[in-house]
């Protein structure tokens, strides 16, 4: 079984009355893991280094989201898409396929193999193995908590860090978002490596125009910061031969 957390970080955008009225309309309703308006922005962090710039480390940013769903068995599942921009048009990856049951939420890849992604009604003491192509380890609930959302308190599921070598995994679900590391982490989680830039971080959680929650080590939900790529015709460059 597999399954996942997040958390979230809180950017200030520009109030209007359609904002308004967005925020009184989710009083009466429940934010969850399906909504068709969720998304997700997850960012990577990974050291890029080279002579010139040793200590250089890339940022790149991913948006989850839904486009769509179908009826499989009988049942209605969201297709999840990964993009590069908010409007989900740029760089689109087909995911696979959600749907949320209470507490559970459940993922299916295309060869219709299901997988428990999150359960949100776990208690303390309990425990999630999660399995990717090289490593399968298990973690083990340390502590539950709640969580301040735009939509109210959301509990928190705390997991016992996991080291092993110099990698490490700090886990964390937030009730109805999903991982830290991003919404389908669980499908391929993986250690993070403590000696080295290695991190993939849930920066914000949206639900349309309104931010539900947002990371504390970020100030901007979307960051791209890349190598910029040489011109081989720029002034003042020259060779050594």
């Amino acid at each position: 079984m597999i399954f996942i957390f997040f958390a979230k970080f809180i950017v200030i955008k520009k109030i209007s009355l359609s904002l308004l009225f967005l925020v009184i309309t989710l009083i009466g309703s429940t934010q969850n893991f399906n909504s068709d308006d969720i998304q997700w922005t997850v960012v990577k962090s990974y050291d890029h280094g080279s002579i010139n710039d040793p200590s250089l480390v890339e940022i790149t940013s991913q948006i989850y989201g839904y486009i769509g769903d179908t009826l499989i068995d009988g049942q209605a599942w969201q297709k999840a898409y990964t993009a590069s921009d908010e409007e989900l048009t740029e760089n689109v990856d087909f995911q696979g396929y959600t749907r949320q049951d209470n507490a559970f939420v459940f993922f299916m890849n295309n060869e219709n193999q299901i997988d428990t992604l999150y359960q949100f009604n776990m208690e303390v003491g309990g425990s999630v193995r999660y399995k990717n192509s090289q490593d399968e380890f298990t973690i083990t609930v340390e502590s539950i908590d709640s969580v301040l959302s735009s939509e109210g308190y959301k509990k928190r599921i705390i997991f016992e860090t996991l080291y092993w070598g110099f990698s490490e995994l700090s886990e964390i679900w937030i009730e109805d978002i999903g991982s830290i590391h991003g919404p389908l982490f669980p499908i391929n989680a993986r250690l993070f490596e403590t000696d080295i830039p290695d991190a993939k971080d849930l920066s914000c959680c949206h639900w349309g125009e309104l931010v539900f929650w947002s990371h504390s080590d970020y100030e901007e939900c979307i960051i791209n910061e890349l190598l910029p790529s040489i011109d081989f015709l720029e002034e003042g460059k020259q060779w050594n031969v």
